[in-house]
C-alpha cells in the first residue's frame, strides 16, 4: 500500500475580546504571529483519520484555559465529514471541545478523529477549521493560523499488513487458510497500552469490499460477512493472545481472487470497556493466504483411510498431478473382500470406465464419473461432483462420495459409496491403480444381489495399468441374470448368486 506524502491546511479562528492577564490593553495582531500549528502525523486508521497536530505559543504572554473546538472538516473533493472531538492523551475520552493551557513559547499536542473518511481521498488534501479563544490576545485582525508539516496515510498499517485500531497494540498474522467459502485466519494481539484491557471484543462481522466496477449501480460498498464470534476477554499488561477468526460466505469472485492473488483484504472491529482506541476497525490489508484450501493435504476421512491404508496406498501432499481424462480398469480384479464371497485374484467384473473432469489445480478439486460396461451394456454407473485430490509428483489419491445405481433384470438399486482412487499417473495411463469402497447406503434390494451397507471391497488393475479410454455411451441399462444363470459379469457392488 503506497504512502502519500501531502499537506494539511488548518484554519484557526478566534471570537473574544478581552484584556491580557497583565492589565495592558495588547495590540491588534493577526494570530498567526502568536500561535502555530505543526501537523506531527495524519493517518488512516480503519475507516477513520486520525490527525495528530501540535499547537505553538509563540506570544510572549500565557494562554490560560484557551478553547479549542472545529467547526468543519472537508477534503480536497469538497465532501464534509464530522469531526466527534479532540483529546490530548491517545485513549482519553473524545471531546466536542477541549480547554488547553499553553505558557509563552511552550508547545502541547492535540489529537483528532475524523470519522468515516473517503477511502478514495489519500489524506493529501484536508482542511480542518479550529476555533480558538486565547482571551489574552484580544480582538485579532485576522484569526487563521496554516497548519504545516508533511503527512501520511496508512502508516499504521504494520505486521503482514495488518491495520492496527491504536498504535499501542500491536497484531501479528501466524497462518491463513482457505477452505471452500470460509477464510481461516490464525493472528494474536499484543497489548502495549500500559493498561489492562476489560471486556476486550472482537465484532461478529467482517465486511467484504465490492467495487464500482462489480455492482449495477457504479457505487463501491462494503457488504457484512458472518464471522465466528469471539468472547469477549481480558488482556493484562504486554500479554499477547493468540486469536483465530472464521469468515463465512464468501462470494465466488472473492473466493476466486483470493485463490488467484494468494492474499485478502478484510475488516473487523474491536472495542474495549476501558480504552477508548483511536479507531475500532482492524483492516487486514494484502495479507497473504499460505495454504489454499488445508483439507487437500488429508484428503480421506480418518474413518473411511483407517479401514482402507492396509490394504491402498493413500498419498498426501498439496501437489497432485493433473488426471483429467477417461480410463478404464480392466480386469477389475479384487484383492479384498469383507462380504466373503470372492477370492483375492478374481476377476469376473464387469470393465470400470472412470472419467475425472474438471481439475482445478488452484484449488486441488475435480469432478467424476463412472460407468460399469459389459459388451455395450451399462450394468452401474455413479458420479461425484465436487471432489479433493491430494499427492505429491505423479502420485495421487481421491476421495469421493458417490451416488450411482446398479441396473439388474427386473430392478433397479440406487447405491451410495464412500471410494477411494490411488494410482501414478504416467504417460500411458495410471499406473497401480487401487479402487476402495465401502458401501454407505442401498436402496431396497428384496432379492439380495447387492452387498450390504458397511461392506469393504478393494480392487486393482489386473495388468497393472488404467488405460487411456474414450467414454463409454449405451442407451440400453439392461443385464441378462435370469433363473440364477449369470451370462454377464457383475458390477463391483454385486453378491454372487
Amino acid at each position: 500500500m503506497g504512502l502519500m506524502l501531502a499537506m494539511l491546511a488548518v484554519c484557526v479562528m478566534s471570537a473574544c475580546s478581552s484584556s491580557s492577564s497583565g492589565g495592558d490593553e495588547p495590540t491588534v495582531s493577526k494570530l498567526e504571529d502568536n500561535m502555530s500549528a505543526t501537523i506531527g502525523s495524519c493517518e488512516r486508521v480503519g475507516h477513520n483519520l486520525s490527525i495528530e497536530f501540535t499547537l505553538m505559543n509563540k506570544s510572549k504572554v500565557n494562554f490560560d484555559d484557551m478553547q479549542v473546538m472545529a467547526t468543519a472538516v472537508v477534503d480536497n473533493n469538497g465532501t464534509s465529514y464530522s469531526l466527534p472531538g479532540f483529546y490530548l492523551e491517545q485513549g482519553d475520552e473524545r471531546a466536542r471541545s477541549i480547554i488547553v493551557s499553553l505558557a509563552a513559547g511552550y508547545s502541547q499536542k492535540v489529537y483528532a478523529v475524523v470519522e468515516d473518511f473517503d477511502p478514495s481521498v489519500l489524506a493529501s488534501s484536508v482542511k480542518v477549521t479550529l476555533q480558538a479563544s486565547p482571551k489574552e490576545l484580544g480582538v485579532l485582525s485576522e484569526n487563521t493560523v496554516d497548519m504545516e508539516g508533511r503527512i501520511q496515510a496508512d502508516r499504521r498499517v504494520v505486521s503482514k499488513g495488518v491495520q492496527s485500531p491504536d498504535p499501542n497494540l500491536e497484531f501479528d498474522v501466524s497462518a491463513t487458510k482457505l477452505m471452500d467459502d470460509q477464510l481461516v485466519v490464525d493472528y494474536s494481539i499484543a497489548n502495549r497500552t500500559g493498561t489492562e484491557l476489560t471486556d476486550v471484543e472482537i465484532a461478529t462481522e467482517a465486511f467484504e469490499k465490492i467495487s464500482s466496477r462489480t455492482r449495477a449501480d457504479g457505487i463501491a460498498s462494503n457488504i457484512a460477512l458472518e464471522i465466528a464470534k469471539v468472547e469477549k476477554f481480558t488482556m493484562a499488561i504486554n500479554e499477547v493472545r493468540q486469536i483465530q477468526f472464521i469468515v463465512y460466505g464468501l462470494s465466488e469472485q472473492t473466493r476466486a481472487e483470493i485463490t488467484q492473488n494468494k492474499e485478502f483484504s478484510l475488516e473487523l472491529g474491536i472495542g474495549c470497556s476501558n480504552y477508548t482506541f483511536v479507531d475500532n476497525v482492524v483492516s487486514f490489508v494484502g495479507v497473504e493466504v499460505e495454504e489454499v484450501i488445508e483439507r487437500i493435504s488429508t484428503v480421506v476421512p480418518d474413518e473411511i483411510r483407517a479401514r482402507m491404508e492396509q490394504f491402498i496406498p493413500i498419498y498426501d501432499g498439496v501437489n497432485p498431478p493433473n488426471i483429467d481424462g477417461v480410463y478404464v480398469i480392466t480386469p477389475m480384479q479384487i484383492t479384498y473382500d469383507t462380504t466373503g464371497n470372492y477370492d483375492p485374484g478374481y476377476d469376473g467384473f464387469a470393465p470400470t470406465y472412470i472419467k475425472f473432469y474438471n481439475q482445478d489445480e488452484r484449488r486441488n478439486s475435480l469432478d467424476f464419473l463412472e460407468k460399469q460396461v459389459w459388451e455395450g451394456t451399462i450394468i452401474g454407473e455413479s458420479e461425484s461432483p465436487g471432489s479433493y485430490i491430494s499427492g505429491e509428483g505423479d502420485n495421487f489419491t481421491v476421495f469421493f462420495n458417490t451416488t450411482g445405481t446398479s441396473y439388474l433384470d427386473s430392478y433397479n438399486v440406487d447405491t451410495k459409496t464412500a471410494l477411494v482412487i490411488s494410482g501414478t499417473k504416467t504417460s500411458s495411463g495410471i499406473s497401480n491403480i487401487y479402487y476402495a469402497f465401502v458401501m454407505v447406503d442401498k436402496s431396497d434390494d428384496p432379492s439380495h444381489r447387492i452387498m450390504d451397507v458397511g461392506e469393504f471391497r478393494v480392487f486393482m488393475d489386473g495388468d497393472g495399468l488404467a488405460e487411456p479410454s474414450s467414454w463409454a455411451r449405451s442407451a440400453a441399462r439392461k443385464v441378462t441374470v435370469k433363473d440364477g444363470q449369470i451370462n454377464t459379469p457383475w458390477s463391483v457392488w454385486s453378491l454372487r448368486k
